[in-house]
């Protein structure tokens, strides 16, 4: 759960709308300029039976990033800050997330939210791309590469589920007993929460935690079934990543809580020829806490995959 924002436009922000705007407000007013600095436009298309709302910048080759559980796609904003080649970059809202249609009767396992990912991809008209994805993200980006491979011209893991860990994670741990710090229930929860997904900790005003526990703690009952969802095919990339066919890279918070740096280990046993990259002082979020190292890797391993492929 990555959601980016900048203390100094929000402090900026509350001097210029003044003290009656609701930290919700200011959060939209902060995540709009956000976008505008990255130069990403916010559209919208439907695809299937959602309306998928997507930020896209650029031409050239197809690049689709894809956002954690609990997120949404201005969570890469500040990697799209530090890619500097020319790309064609789209970074939806996952269908059910951010601004993109939830149906309540619909299910989100990891190969349904695939399909609707391609429903996206033919509906925006591009033939084939480069995906990324971080978390529950990569999870869907390995799922996505397998079973439309001929879509696909990369695939980038970052910090993925959907795989096997050799060792147990501490929110492994805490979720056989019961506890899962990624639904948040009260404001509390946000302080654990970053205590879980950040190396370092994050020092935000009060108001910040507030416009985050806002965003999203109306959400918890939708989260929780999507949580479900997520869970319900296991670990599915342990039997799919056998059909994944083309350069796949792997990029890993050394200090990760949420999914240990172990799964690296697996993933390799899987995929013997992946570019493996350890980011050390780093948890869950690299495209938070190294935000300009994975947009270097990025940018690099399209450019390899594009002009030098399998």
């Amino acid at each position: 759960m990555f959601v980016r924002i900048s203390k100094i436009l929000l402090l900026s922000l509350l001097v210029f709308f003044g003290s009656s705007c609701t930290s919700t407000k200011v959060y939209d007013k902060v995540v709009a300029v956000d976008r505008w600095l990255v130069q990403a436009q916010e559209k919208s298309i439907d695809a299937g039976k959602f309306k998928i709302v997507y930020n896209e910048r650029g031409k050239g080759e197809a690049l689709l990033l894809l956002h954690g559980f609990g997120s949404d796609k201005e969570s890469w904003n500040k990697v799209l800050n530090h890619i500097e080649a020319p790309m064609h970059i789209i970074v939806p809202d996952l269908p059910a997330w951010g601004k993109s249609t939830y149906l309540v009767d619909e299910r989100y396992t990891p190969e349904e939210q695939a399909r609707r990912l391609d429903q996206f991809r033919e509906a925006i008209g591009v033939e084939k791309l480069h995906i990324a994805g971080i978390s529950m993200g990569g999870f869907l980006a390995g799922t996505y590469a397998a079973l439309f491979p001929e879509r696909v011209l990369s695939l980038t893991l970052i910090d993925s589920a959907g795989f096997t860990s050799p060792k147990p994670s501490d929110y492994a741990k805490g979720l056989a007993e019961g506890l899962n710090p990624l639904i948040l229930k009260k404001p509390a929860d946000v302080d654990q929460l970053f205590r879980y997904v950040f190396y370092k900790d994050q020092k935000l005003p009060k108001l910040v935690k507030k416009a985050f526990y806002e965003q999203v703690a109306p959400r918890a009952e939708i989260n929780e079934k999507l949580f479900q969802d997520l869970l319900a095919q296991g670990a599915l990339l342990d039997r799919l990543m056998k059909n994944v066919q083309v350069q796949t890279q792997v990029i890993w918070g050394e200090q990760d809580r949420i999914i240990d740096v172990s799964t690296t280990e697996q993933i390799l046993k899987l995929k013997p020829d992946a570019d493996v990259h350890i980011l050390p002082e780093c948890g869950h979020a690299p495209v938070i806490e190294k935000a300009e190292e994975t947009a270097r890797l990025i940018q690099s391993f399209v450019f390899k995959s594009t002009f030098f492929p399998s």
